[in-house]
C-alpha cells in the first residue's frame, strides 16, 4: 500500500508511553411505538413525513429550516436574541466581563435530574442542555433546537453548532422528522425500521459521530461496547492532571489528548481514527471542555476542578452521578461565538504541534499495530498527509469528511439545501479542489472500522 513520506516517516516513530450504554439506567425510551413524538415542554409535530419529502419542503417552505429566534424566546423565555455575528475586534475576542452572558438555571431552567426513560448520552454538554431543559428534558432533540440550545448556553458558533447537529441527525437520528436522541435509541421494541433503520442515537453511532480515545468515555472495544458512561477512571486522569484542580485549560487538556491516544493504541486492537471522528471530532472533544465549559467571570476566564466536576456529572466526593450533568451557578458563557474558523485554529495549532494526528488508520487486530493510510489513497490524490496544513486544505478536507458520513440519499437529493446550509456552506469561497473519489474500502485492513 503506497504512503507517502510524512506518513511512513510518522510510522516509525513510536509513542511514548502513556503517563452509549448507561447513563440513567435505561436506554429504553418510554415514548409510544412508531412515535417519536415528545411528552415534555416543546410541542413538536408527531407526524413522521416521508424522507423524499424533507428537500421538497425545505425548498418551497424554507422558513421551516431557519432559525426561528422568535421562537426561540417562546421555548426560552426571557432568553436574550442570539447574536450570529462574528466580532473581529480582538480585544473583545478576549475574556472581557460581559454580565448579559450569565446562563439562567432558575426557573423553568433549574436542574432536574432526569428521569426513568429520559435519554442521556456521551456528550456531558448535551446532558447538561437536556437536564436544564434547554433542549428536550426527555434527551431527544432536534436539528435546529440543538444548534439553538448550544449557541445560547455555550455560545457555540452556528455554523459549528449546525454542522455537528445535522450530522448528528443523518447519522444517529431520523431526517423524515428531523429529530435525535442525545443518548440511545428513542424507538419501542418491534417498531417498523424506517428508510435508514430505527435511530441508534449517539450512543450507537461509534466511529461514526463518537469516537475511540474521547476523554471521559472507554473505547467502546474495551468496554464491552459501552462508549456512553462515564469512566471515572478517565475522568480522575484529566481531573489530577491538575494537583491543585485550579486551572484545566488547553495546554493541560492537549497534553490528556495525547495520553488518550496513545492508550487506545496501546491497548485497543480494534482503534480506528477515522477521517470525520478522529482528525476531527475526537479534538472537538478535548478543545469543548476549556472552550465551552470555562466560566468567564470579571475575574477572568476559569475552569476550575468544581466546574469540571458539575458539567461531568461528578459528586464533590469523586462519585460518579450518571446522566446527571448540570450548569454550574453563576456561570458566564463565553463573550464570543466559537465556531468553524475558531475550530480550525485550534486544530491546526494541535496538528502542526504533533503530527500524529493527522494520520487516519488504526490498529490491525493486535495491540500497538497503528497502521496509517495515505490520504491519497482514499481521496484519489487530492489530499496529502505533507500538504493538509497548508492554504486551505485542512478546511476542504473537514468538509468532505463530514461529507463522507452523510448517507448518499443525502448527497443527492438534499445537496442544494440541507447540506447545502448545514455543511458545504460554511467552506464555501475556498477554492476547494473537486473530489471525485472518498473510497472507504481502503478501510477494510481495519477491523475496529465497522
Amino acid at each position: 500500500m503506497r504512503k507517502d513520506s510524512a506518513e511512513t516517516s510518522w510510522l516509525t516513530t513510536r509513542f511514548a508511553p502513556s503517563g452509549f450504554s448507561y447513563c440513567t439506567g435505561v436506554h429504553k425510551s418510554t415514548f409510544p411505538a412508531g412515535s417519536l413524538s415528545r411528552s415534555h415542554s416543546y410541542p413538536l409535530p408527531t407526524m413522521r413525513l416521508p424522507v423524499i419529502l424533507v428537500p421538497l419542503i425545505y425548498v418551497y417552505f424554507p422558513s421551516v429550516f431557519a432559525f426561528d429566534t422568535h421562537g426561540a424566546a417562546h421555548r426560552h423565555r426571557g432568553a436574550r436574541p442570539f447574536d450570529h455575528r462574528r466580532n473581529n475586534d480582538t480585544e473583545k475576542r478576549g475574556n472581557a466581563f460581559d454580565p448579559s452572558q450569565l446562563i439562567d438555571v432558575n426557573g423553568e431552567h433549574a436542574y432536574r435530574p432526569p428521569e426513568k426513560g429520559d435519554l442521556r448520552g456521551p456528550c456531558p454538554g448535551l446532558n447538561a442542555l437536556a437536564n436544564h431543559g434547554y433542549i428536550d428534558r426527555s434527551g431527544l432533540t432536534t436539528l435546529t433546537e440543538a444548534i439553538d440550545a448550544t449557541n445560547q448556553v455555550f455560545n457555540m458558533g452556528i455554523d459549528l453548532g449546525g454542522l455537528l447537529s445535522f450530522s448528528a441527525l443523518f447519522v444517529a437520528g431520523d431526517p423524515s422528522s428531523l429529530m435525535w436522541s442525545i443518548g440511545g435509541p428513542p424507538y419501542s421494541e418491534g417498531i417498523v425500521p424506517g428508510v435508514f433503520g430505527p435511530p441508534k442515537g449517539l450512543s450507537g453511532s461509534h466511529n461514526k459521530a463518537e469516537s475511540d480515545s474521547s476523554p471521559t468515555r472507554a473505547d467502546a472495544y474495551l468496554n464491552n461496547g459501552d462508549a456512553t458512561t462515564l469512566d471515572m477512571t478517565l475522568f480522575l486522569q484529566m481531573y489530577n492532571l491538575d494537583p491543585e484542580h485550579t486551572n484545566y485549560d488547553i495546554n493541560l487538556l492537549k497534553k490528556f489528548r495525547s495520553l488518550r491516544f496513545n492508550h487506545s493504541v496501546q491497548n485497543n486492537p480494534y482503534f480506528f481514527y477515522s477521517p470525520f471522528t478522529g482528525i476531527f471530532v475526537s479534538q472537538a472533544a478535548y478543545f469543548f471542555i476549556p472552550e465551552l465549559f470555562s466560566n468567564h467571570t470579571e475575574n477572568g476566564s476559569v475552569l476550575n476542578g468544581n466546574i469540571l466536576r458539575s458539567f461531568f456529572g461528578v459528586s464533590d466526593d469523586l462519585r460518579p452521578l450518571r446522566g446527571q450533568e448540570r450548569i454550574p451557578d453563576k456561570w458566564y458563557r463565553r463573550p464570543t461565538p466559537y465556531g468553524i474558523p475558531e475550530f480550525q485554529v485550534s486544530l491546526s495549532k494541535l496538528l502542526l504541534e504533533n503530527r500524529k494526528y493527522i494520520a487516519v488508520g488504526g490498529n490491525t487486530g493486535t495491540v500497538d499495530s497503528f497502521t496509517p493510510i495515505s490520504l491519497g489513497d482514499f481521496t484519489g490524490g487530492v489530499f496529502n498527509a505533507e500538504s493538509l496544513l497548508e492554504g486551505n486544505n485542512l478546511s476542504c478536507f473537514i468538509q468532505q469528511a463530514a461529507m463522507s458520513v452523510t448517507p448518499d440519499f443525502a448527497k443527492g437529493s438534499v445537496s442544494d439545501t440541507m447540506v447545502s446550509q448545514y455543511v458545504t456552506s460554511h467552506f464555501a469561497g475556498l477554492g476547494c479542489p473537486e473530489l471525485t473519489k472518498w473510497d472507504s474500502s481502503v478501510f477494510g485492513i481495519y477491523p475496529g472500522a465497522d
